[in-house]
């Protein structure tokens, strides 16, 4: 009984107080510090609407505005969280890890009943923006990613609030998923990686997800590394083990800055390469067959002039021209390919 008496007195100092700080808010003469009107009453309004919205109401950050009953009751409708992704950039691939390193940005759209106001109490303003610590955020992580961070301080990272309850929340992402890659068609393979929001802490009878990609920005959302680019964007809705989830399919196709030269010095090279095989099954030329080591020949004048004789018979100079293109041509193919 005293503690719940000490929570009731600590809840009348903290309503007084926001009681007071309304009126201060009220009283400030924005004008003499060159505030115009308009924008003086919108700051003094929305000081206000913070402040019913975040103490009088007691609002708790770490408390979610999701129905959990033990009987689901199907005349209330499911927490609906809308994932949409707006940005993405391919960092790189890593064969080794079978890892995909990925920059992103997510939004968050939901709806919080706690966080409505009527429009009209305050001088109509249809939404603010707050820090996203302030309001709780659903809990939507990547879950097939080994490494995930935020890129933004929470300084930086703002929320949107609608005067209906609806909040939007942007988060930029860099994260490590896994993309397990075969490389059977290298040069030209094409790895087939997936993005997973879910969280287990949600059941699919109470809370309702769903996707959407690139809504936001009309172009400069999809970037490639160079060597790597992404293609057949998609996403749908998985359940798995009672538990639904977002999920983002992409397919990874490697990169070439000019096909066309590429599959030029492939044709090249087989050619030479048969070309070599023939010319040494060539049969001797008359008069070039190689004199048969007599008794005073001995050592290394003898394997000399074998070797002489079968450079000349098999037409070694001309293969060893071809074998030289040869490898020109593969320096050129790998110098150039990215």
């Amino acid at each position: 009984m005293e503690f719940k008496g000490i929570l009731h007195i600590l809840y009348l100092i903290t309503l007084q107080y926001a009681c007071c700080y309304a009126e201060n808010l009220a009283g400030v003469n924005w004008t003499e510090i060159g505030v115009a009107g308009d924008y003086a009453n919108f700051l003094t309004k929305s000081q206000e609407l913070y402040n019913e919205l975040f103490v009088v109401r007691g609002y708790r950050n770490d408390l979610a505005p999701i129905y959990f009953r033990g009987n689901q009751n199907d005349s209330i409708p499911k927490f609906d969280v809308l994932i949409s992704l707006q940005f993405i950039q391919l960092l790189g691939m890593n064969a080794q890890s079978q890892m995909a390193s990925i920059s992103m940005e997510i939004d968050y759209d939901y709806k919080d009943a706690r966080l409505a106001w009527n429009p009209e109490n305050y001088d109509g303003i249809e939404r603010i923006n707050v820090q996203s610590t302030s309001i709780w955020i659903p809990a939507n992580g990547i879950s097939n990613a080994q490494t995930l961070e935020v890129v933004y301080p929470d300084q930086f990272n703002t929320a949107t609030i609608y005067a209906n309850g609806t909040v939007s929340v942007s988060l930029q992402y860099y994260a490590e998923t896994r993309c397990v890659m075969n490389v059977k068609d290298f040069p030209f393979d094409e790895q087939l990686c997936s993005i997973d929001m879910f969280n287990n802490a949600y059941d699919y009878q109470s809370i309702k997800q769903s996707g959407a990609l690139f809504t936001k920005y009309k172009e400069g959302t999809i970037y490639d590394n160079g060597e790597w680019s992404f293609r057949n964007i998609t996403v749908w809705y998985e359940l798995f083990n009672g538990t639904g989830g977002v999920k983002y399919d992409f397919a990874i196709p490697r990169n070439t800055t000019f096909p066309l030269l590429g599959w030029f010095v492939i044709i090249d090279v087989g050619l030479v390469s048969l070309a070599c095989v023939v010319l040494v099954t060539l049969p001797f030329e008359e008069g070039q067959k190689p004199e048969k080591p007599g008794i005073e020949r001995s050592g290394v004048s003898l394997w000399l002039s074998v070797i002489v004789s079968w450079v000349y018979s098999r037409h070694f100079f001309i293969f060893f021209i071809f074998q030289v293109a040869n490898l020109a041509n593969f320096v050129v193919f790998f110098a150039h390919w990215d």
